[in-house]
């Protein structure tokens, strides 16, 4: 085998493993022969690249000694932009650096170059605290004077990289002039000070005041708090950090013209921890002696955005604070009717009933910015009633909590908050909105509003305890009940669609939805059981067609429309409705739907979709009757047209069969021209 095989593999491989003498055999022109011998810049030194990573250093000297590896061959440790030194940066072997970087061991034109992309290696070190390796890198003496690292290479990244895991040492060493040049020292302010907002994101507070701190980071270099809307605070605000936010705020830290201004964007770092539950930190943006008389945050800022967003989350205890006179100012106190009562219905959707009491309650939030919960036409209630809390709403319509005045009035909005809850089918919230004790008997909420909308809602969605309830006259009054007939019983036309059987029979049960209110199946030319014929609802079909459950003069018609009912059914492929349809005893020998009508319309779309199965049945005078059976010759064979070219081949066959479609109406060639059969 010979050593210089796949790139000098072999060499890769051993040296990894840190093999020492395995490598000096490979690369030995006695042992392996002068052009076998294995490479040690092959691949742009990868043998080294991935050595120095392992921390071998016996291994990378023999690589790169041209004594050894070969003058021609030696490993060149500036590789692919010195990537050998980055690696054993990273990992901190501190030795392997000192040789890539030796002159005497890499070679004066080998040798790694520490500012290679952008100083890479150094914020690698930084990154994972390796003081010693970075000293190193930084070091003219080690590095060499045109090959140091800089700091401040790539606005001082990797400063930014040591400040946001905690390095202060690190951080420490990159600020100082001695150690990394007066020329090239991080600078804690580059990119509007970032290196600063990364520390106080991840709570690192001795970072951030070492950056902050004009000995250290140098007077015109030091970090500045304010920079970028105090952009530093509000990461640390987000994530809780208190103890940061107190030194990004303290004037003999930051400075007196760079402390963080709580005040920034309209109060954001106000908002942020708010909305994360930090109750300590909103109580320090909003101190004065904190965050200073003029730059403290404003918890009515926004239209009060810091209350809705811990009203949303659910944080009582930061509500209270920021609604408090006395922690947030009483010019600056969180304004709970802010918005049309806002906060209120952030809390309200997400069920949070304590918060909901406290910003409706004059004592907490003051008596002229308390949450009024009829607030745009009580949308706290709709939002609370759509989630299903039951006793968020039974406290917003509450005279007593919510106040007489103010309290939330179901029947705002044409009750659009018994429309949300009946959707969502929360029968226990429906009730509670109908009834005039908990209501209100003049603002309790009405079935019949805008017709019987909640009805139709409850209705399409299945939900048969809401229909009930919203009918019944005890429940829901008998001035207000829903009415299962309003707007040509559209109700049932939905449930029908849906095929909600269970709420289909309750809508037309005359003791349920009342004998002047029932839906009648036979509305809009029987609407509903097109619906549902078009859906294959067989079980709802029948039942709108029964005289025992619709009514006798109320039943669907499956004749209605040319028996449109049966098209829909027939274009669909539902076999077994259009034979319900088209059944004297099911649908009623005056009522029962025609295959012929239309010109054999129903024949004509079941083709079309080559359902053969619904053809046999349109044609068939038993099922069909033999005279309304379908006609496969009308309109000069329209049907075998379709079907021809929609090349339903099987349809076509029973289309011209005279025995299937019988011979006076079999389907006849060549009758029109306007279609043609495909060869």
């Amino acid at each position: 085998m010979r050593a210089n095989q796949n790139e000098s593999n072999l060499l890769h491989v051993a040296a990894m493993a840190g093999h020492a003498d395995v490598c000096k055999l490979l690369m030995d022109p006695a042992v392996a022969g002068i052009e076998f011998r294995a490479r040690a810049n092959s691949s742009n030194s990868r043998a080294l690249l991935d050595t120095a990573s392992e921390g071998h250093a016996d291994v990378c000297k023999l690589l790169m000694d041209p004594a050894v590896a070969g003058l021609e061959f030696r490993a060149r440790a500036n590789s692919r932009d010195s990537m050998a030194l980055r690696g054993a940066a990273e990992e901190g072997h501190a030795d392997v650096c000192k040789m890539l970087m030796d002159p005497a061991v890499a070679g004066i034109e080998f040798r790694a170059r520490a500012n290679s992309c952008n100083s890479m290696a150094l914020r690698d070190a930084a990154s994972e605290g390796h003081a010693d390796v970075c000293k190193l890198l930084m070091d003219p003496a080690v590095a060499g004077i045109e090959y140091r690292a800089r700091a401040n290479s790539n606005d001082s990244w990797a400063l930014r990289a040591a400040a946001k895991a905690g390095h202060a040492d690190v951080c420490k060493l990159l600020m100082d002039p001695e150690v990394a040049g007066l020329e090239f020292r991080a600078q804690a302010n580059s990119s509007d000070s970032w290196a600063l907002c990364v520390a106080a994101k991840a709570g690192q507070a001795d970072v951030c005041k070492l950056l902050m701190d004009p000995v250290v980071a140098g007077l015109e270099f030091r970090a500045v708090a304010n920079s970028n809307d105090s952009w530093a605070l509000r990461d640390a605000a987000k994530e809780g950090h208190a103890n940061v936010c107190k030194l990004l705020m303290d004037p003999v830290v930051a400075g007196l013209e760079f402390r963080a201004r709580a005040n920034s964007r309209d109060s954001r770092a106000l908002w942020l921890s708010a909305n994360a539950g930090h109750a300590d930190v909103c109580r320090l943006l909003m101190d004065p002696d904190v965050a200073g008389l003029e730059f403290r945050a404003l918890a009515n800022y926004s239209d009060s955005w810091a209350l809705c967003l811990a009203a949303h989350a659910g944080h009582a205890d930061v509500c209270k604070l920021l609604m408090d006179p006395g922690v947030a100012g009483l010019e600056y106190r969180a304004r709970a009717n802010s918005n049309d009562s806002r906060a209120l219905w952030a809390a309200a959707k997400e069920g949070h009933a304590d918060v909901c009491k406290l910003l409706m309650d004059p004592a907490v939030a003051g008596i002229e910015f308390s949450a009024r919960a009829k607030a745009f036409d009580s949308r706290a209630l709709v939002a609370a009633a759509k989630a299903g809390h039951a006793d968020v709403c039974k406290m917003l319509m509450d005279p007593e909590v919510a106040g007489v005045e103010f309290r939330a009035r179901a029947n705002s909005n044409d009750s659009r908050a018994l429309w949300a809850a009946a959707k969502a089918g929360h029968a226990d919230v429906c009730k509670l909105l109908m009834d005039p004790d908990v209501a209100g008997l003049e603002y309790r909420a009405r079935a019949n509003h805008i017709n019987s909308m909640a009805l139709w809602a409850a209705a399409k969605a299945g939900h048969a305890d809401v229909c009930k309830l919203l009918m019944d006259p005890e429940v829901a009054g008998v001035e207000f009940r829903a009415r299962a007939n309003s707007s040509n019983s559209r109700s049932l036309g939905a449930a029908a669609k849906e095929g909600n059987a269970d709420v289909c029979k309750l809508l037309m049960d005359p003791e349920a939805a009342g004998p002047e209110y029932r839906a009648l199946a036979n509305y809009s030319e029987s609407r509903a059981l097109c619906e549902a014929s078009k859906e294959g609802h067989s079980d709802v079909c029948k039942l709108l067609l029964d005289p025992a459950v619709a009514g006798l003069e109320f039943r669907a018609r499956a004749n209605h429309i040319n028996s449109r009912a049966l098209c829909e059914a027939s274009k669909a492929g539902h076999a077994y409705v259009c034979k319900l349809l088209m059944d004297p005893e099911v649908a009623g020998l005056e009522y029962r739907a025609r295959a012929n009508a239309s010109d054999s319309w129903a024949l004509c779309e079941a083709s079309k979709a080559g359902h053969a199965d619904v053809c046999k049945l349109l044609m068939d005078p038993a099922v069909a009757g033999l005279e309304f059976r379908a006609r496969a010759n009308s309109v000069t064979s329209r049907a075998l047209g379709a079907a021809a070219n929609a090349g339903h081949a099987d349809v076509c066959k029973l289309l011209m069969d005279p025995e299937a479609a019988g011979p006076e109406y079999r389907a006849i060639v060549n009758l029109d021209s306007s279609w043609v059969l495909p060869p």
